[in-house]
C-alpha cells in the first residue's frame, strides 16, 4: 500500500471510532441486553446542554437528536426553575412528550425543531401559561395546532415550515400579544 492510500484508511478508521463515539455520548445507543430500553435511567442533564442559575438549578436546557425512551421527558418536569428548553432532531417527541413540557411552571421559552410533535400535541401548549416564546420549525402542526396559541401570552413566535399555509396562518390574528 502506498503512503495516500494508508493515511487514507487511518483518516477513514479516525472518522468511524469518533463517529462511533459521538453516538453512545448522544444517548442513542443504550439498549439494554434484550432490546426493550434502557439498562439503567439515564441522566437527561447528560444527554443535553445544561445551563444553571447562581442557586445550581437548571434553567436552560437543549437536547440535539437524542432519542427519549419512556418516560424520560417527564424528568424533565422536575426542573421547576426551568426557563429556556430546546428539542431539536428529537423524533421522539409527541403528543404525551408535549404535555409534559407544557407543566413546567417557569416554562417562557420553547424551541420544537424537526419534532413530530402535531395539531394533537399542541392542545397541551395552551397550559402552559408562562411561555411567551416559540419556535416550531418544521413540525407535524398546522391551523388546528395553531389556534391552541391563542390561549398564549405569546411575544414572540416563530414558525418555520413548507406545511403551513396563509390560511393557517390566520388563526394566529387572535393572539394580539405578539411583537416578533
Amino acid at each position: 500500500m502506498n503512503c495516500q492510500l494508508r493515511f487514507y484508511v487511518l483518516v477513514c478508521a479516525l472518522l468511524l471510532l469518533a463517529f462511533c463515539a459521538g453516538c453512545s455520548k448522544s444517548g442513542n445507543s443504550d439498549t439494554s441486553v434484550n432490546g426493550t430500553g434502557p439498562a439503567t435511567p439515564r441522566d437527561l442533564l447528560s444527554l443535553g446542554k445544561a445551563e444553571k442559575n447562581d442557586a445550581g438549578e437548571v434553567v436552560e436546557l437543549t437536547f440535539f437528536s437524542v432519542n427519549f425512551v419512556a418516560d424520560e421527558v417527564a424528568q424533565i418536569t422536575e426542573l421547576q426553575s426551568l426557563r429556556k428548553l430546546t428539542l431539536q432532531e428529537c423524533k421522539s417527541i409527541g403528543d404525551a412528550e408535549m404535555k409534559a413540557v407544557s407543566s413546567l411552571p417557569q416554562l417562557s421559552q420553547l424551541s420544537l425543531i424537526r419534532t413530530k410533535i402535531d395539531d394533537a400535541s399542541m392542545k397541551h401548549l395552551g397550559s402552559a401559561k408562562s411561555l411567551n416564546k416559540l419556535l416550531l420549525a418544521h413540525t407535524g402542526a398546522i391551523k388546528s395546532g395553531l389556534e391552541q396559541l391563542a390561549e398564549l401570552d405569546l411575544t414572540s413566535l416563530g414558525i418555520h415550515s413548507r406545511t403551513v399555509t396563509a390560511d393557517d396562518l390566520a388563526a394566529l390574528a387572535r393572539i394580539t400579544s405578539l411583537k416578533e
